[in-house]
């Protein structure tokens, strides 16, 4: 049986400190993220549809991203997590924003945060969390978003064709592509890109089929 594992968002000292100490003492492990798009641990198909968290806090306060796009970027890139296990804290929104927050299906918690009810809602989401269960694995290096208009060109080893691909995003240790052509588990490719610049050989570690046909492609760098 393993702990319950959360993921803060924050980068508000006083609000992280106190989220630190409520969830230490409560036996949980935790991972702290600041200004992050990008989940910490993968979810990306090699971990067998795992979840990466069983409770997800997000601080509106410092970040650079407001929490409902952090949540869109997070059901963009697969999160299984089930939004009534996200927290966001955050001040006093305006009315639009208000309801942008509420549509995300997340529970809303007003800073200074209510000690109490924060505890009633986190003991709420216990029934669904399943301990048995391992989580997904922890990424090697935080992520980045790449410019929108970032193209890489690919080729895989020894084949010549040289094919292109648009850069999701990438971290010192490896890189995510969207690309019409698909490739095999373990292809070596040599990839690249002119703005900005980039040249590697990278190994294909895991692969998905979008909806529009297209294929999402995680790379990991190999060392030399």
């Amino acid at each position: 049986m393993r702990k319950p594992r959360v993921i803060i968002f924050s980068d508000g000292a006083e609000t992280k400190k106190a989220l630190k100490r409520f969830f230490d003492v409560r036996g949980y492990e935790r991972t702290v993220v600041a200004h992050s798009e990008f989940c910490p641990y993968y979810a990306s198909p090699d971990t067998g549809g795992r979840v990466c968290c069983d409770i997800v806090v997000i601080v509106e306060k410092g970040q650079r991203k407001n929490a409902d796009e952090i949540l869109i970027s997070q059901s963009y890139h697969e999160c299984r997590l089930k939004p009534s296990n996200v927290a966001i804290i955050s001040g006093v929104p305006g009315e639009g924003r208000r309801d942008v927050v509420k549509a995300t299906g997340a529970a809303v918690f007003r800073n200074p945060l209510d000690i109490g009810e924060f505890e009633a809602w986190v003991k709420s989401c216990r029934p669904q969390m399943d301990l048995s269960i391992p989580l997904a694995i922890g990424r090697k290096a935080p992520r980045r978003t790449c410019p929108a208009d970032m193209k890489i060109h690919y080729r895989v080893l020894k084949r010549g064709a040289v094919l292109e691909a648009r850069a999701l995003n990438e971290s010192t240790c490896g890189i995510c592509i969207k690309t019409l052509h698909a490739l095999k588990p373990r292809q070596v490719i040599h990839l690249w890109s002119e703005e900005p610049p980039l040249s590697e050989v990278a190994e294909v570690r895991w692969i998905q089929k979008a909806e529009d046909g297209t294929h999402l492609i995680g790379l990991t760098f190999c060392v030399a």
